[in-house]
């Protein structure tokens, strides 16, 4: 091809950057790219969560029928004999984060190995505050393990894999072979008593105690993992951040005690993260919440993969089954002879 004559050359290539229009058709393509694709994965993302709390609502329901069926049921039935229509004592323990972390990844710490520095690590609000259902929940039996267990198993259908927890990769993609999801079902219910938490109200306050026929409120709170790259980090947060509503301050916090290893900013952030996990329950009542799940500082161990969640809540309603006068007359509790059976078959 001949060389095209000075002459005839456009002037734009002599013009000034300001006034050269080279390359107009791709800048405007990435101008409108990154908020459309951006929108478009907020869709995704909020397809998800919707189908997230139809599912929990189902959830829900299992959990208030387990609920009104176990609260009235035959104490020999349950591990520790709780008494009839309690799901948990007042709260008196004094688990601190530390053996909550260890206790959701299979670890028993006990109480007294921190000696005099027990006080210094945070600990749950469990002063009497009425908005934080720690305070209720906090000593679970068998009872409440019966009805965490009914409301856990629709939301194995919710449950990330292991590759989507353990992987800083943002995905909802799961592969469909019998053997991937028999362990993605495993790790779900593994990963549910970190995610899932039953709340009971009557009346609208939390309660463990119920009686007769009195009407029993199942609450269901789930942390749902958020997948879509980049709408997850618009719209979900991480464990910190669910765990405490004041997330970036103690971030701070922390990040600023670790580089300068001074006591007193150390004892600082302690107490910071203290005076989060008491105020939680009136702030967010979500979150606080999640924090009655079996393992709920289990989350906080996602923090090193980067994976975010969003909270899912529903709740449903059913009197409970129970009788106006007293228990029911269990079949070896009956006033005539005693029917000879074991007593795990006491049903």
């Amino acid at each position: 091809m001949a060389a095209v004559p000075l002459d005839a050359r456009s002037e734009d290539n002599e013009s000034p950057l300001w006034r050269n229009e080279t390359g107009a058709a791709y800048t405007e393509m990435l101008v409108c790219f990154v908020p459309m694709f951006t929108l478009i994965t907020c869709l995704i993302q909020l397809a998800l969560l919707n189908v997230a709390h139809i599912i929990v609502q189902h959830s829900a329901v299992l959990a208030a029928r387990a609920a009104v069926v176990v609260l009235p049921d035959n104490p020999a039935c349950y591990e520790g004999k709780p008494p009839v229509g309690e799901l948990a004592t007042a709260a008196t323990g004094n688990e601190n984060i530390i053996q909550t972390i260890g206790n959701s990844i299979g670890i028993n710490i006990p109480s007294d190995s921190f000696g005099s520095l027990g006080g210094l690590i945070p600990g749950g609000s469990r002063g009497g505050d009425a908005n934080d259902p720690q305070n209720v929940f906090y000593q679970k039996n068998s009872r409440y393990s019966a009805i965490h267990s009914a409301a856990s198993v629709p939301l194995l259908a919710l449950a990330p894999s292991p590759g989507a927890v353990m992987s800083r990769r943002s995905s909802i993609s799961h592969r469909g072979s019998a053997a991937d999801a028999l362990i993605r079902m495993g790790f779900g219910l593994i990963y549910n008593r970190a995610a899932l938490a039953v709340t009971l109200l009557k009346g609208g306050q939390y309660s463990a105690s119920f009686s007769g026929q009195e009407m029993v409120t199942a609450r269901v709170t789930y942390a749902f993992n958020c997948g879509v790259p980049l709408a997850r980090t618009i719209m979900c947060r991480d464990a910190l951040g669910l765990r405490y509503p004041n997330a970036d301050a103690i971030r701070r916090a922390v990040s600023g005690a670790i580089g300068s290893g001074s006591v007193g900013e150390i004892l600082a952030a302690g107490a910071l993260i203290r005076d989060a996990e008491r105020g939680v329950g009136a702030s967010n009542p979500g979150n606080a919440e999640l924090r009655v799940a079996p393992n709920s500082a289990g989350l906080l161990l996602t923090l090193a993969t980067g994976q975010r969640f969003a909270i899912a809540r529903a709740e449903a309603s059913m009197p409970n089954q129970g009788t106006r006068s007293g228990s029911f007359p269990y079949r070896d509790e009956c006033g005539h002879k005693k029917i000879e059976v074991p007593e795990e078959n006491c049903r």
